[in-house]
């Protein structure tokens, strides 16, 4: 005969049944609890895929530079194996200062920039549209440093037997002045604006002068630091339109009458300049004066 089971086991595990039911009741309650209280956020982060990772700078300009061109390299950073998706290349959007987002492939160059402050900007979009944080990159534009002027044409030998010329008049090939720098040039540094040279003019003539041109040069390089490369002069403005007048025995200190100091800037090369740093400067004074 089969064997019957009681009334007490089947009420047991009649309430056993129906407390696991309760169970899986309440679970699904609050699954759909948890569901509910996503937020758009979260949504649209399911919908959009995670946001993309800030890209890497792999090339930008000095953070002081007088160029007023600027290259930015970036690429994306991976993401660990367990989250890459492979077969979906980021896309990337620049901005230049408070210009508008838009669509860029490294390498960027930017031209034309002015002088002051800016800021490059780099983030990446992932397939769904989503942008990351971005890359940010702060730098200065100095003033650009002028180029040397071009030397001065060679004058033609006078071929044999040409006569020569008359010795022009006193005024006319200049009178005897003194030039004596005042202070020793200031710290330069690669790409800075031009330094002025404070100098003053001695005239000990017994007649007012005018000078018409005054400028400064090396006299001997520094060890190792060839001055032509790595500096360059500004002369005064001082000219034969704009002299500078000088009484007789009399001394004038730059800047006066509106005229400019000379001033020197060292030049900003893609090479290594540390052999001129803290090299000591022997600078020339030159001009004309006429009376």
């Amino acid at each position: 005969m089969p064997r019957r089971r009681s009334k007490r086991w089947r009420q047991r595990g009649g309430g056993t049944v129906r407390a696991l039911l309760l169970l899986a009741a309440v679970g699904c309650c609050l699954g759909a609890a948890a569901y509910a209280a996503r937020g758009p956020d979260d949504a649209a982060e399911g919908q959009q895929g995670s946001r993309p990772l800030v890209p890497r700078l792999t090339d930008h300009p000095d953070s002081v530079t007088a160029e007023t061109i600027a290259r930015f390299g970036f690429a994306g950073r991976p993401r660990p194996a367990s989250r890459a998706k492979p077969g979906h290349p980021l896309d990337f959007q620049c901005r230049l200062d408070d210009d508008p987002w838009d669509a860029c492939r490294a390498p960027v160059r930017v031209d034309g920039l002015r002088r002051g402050h800016h800021r490059f900007q780099v983030r990446a979009i992932n397939r769904g549209g989503r942008p990351g944080e971005p890359a940010v990159f702060d730098w200065r534009v100095l003033m650009a440093v002028p180029p040397p002027p071009d030397p001065p044409a060679p004058q033609p030998t006078p071929a044999a037997g040409t006569p020569t010329p008359p010795a022009p008049e006193e005024g006319e090939q200049g009178l005897p002045f003194s030039i004596e720098q005042l202070e020793p040039p200031p710290p330069l540094f690669p790409g800075t604006p031009a330094q002025p040279l404070a100098v003053r003019l001695d005239n000990p003539n017994p007649l007012p002068i005018a000078i018409t041109s005054l400028r400064a040069s090396l006299a001997a390089d520094p060890p190792g630091c060839p001055g032509a490369e790595n500096f360059v002069f500004i002369p005064s403005d001082a000219s034969a339109a704009t002299p500078l007048a000088i009484p007789p025995e009399a001394s004038v200190t730059l800047p006066a009458q509106g005229i400019s100091l000379p001033a020197i800037a060292m030049r900003d090369l893609p090479v290594s300049q540390d052999a001129c740093q803290g090299g000591e400067l022997q600078l020339l004074f030159s001009g004309e004066a006429h009376g």
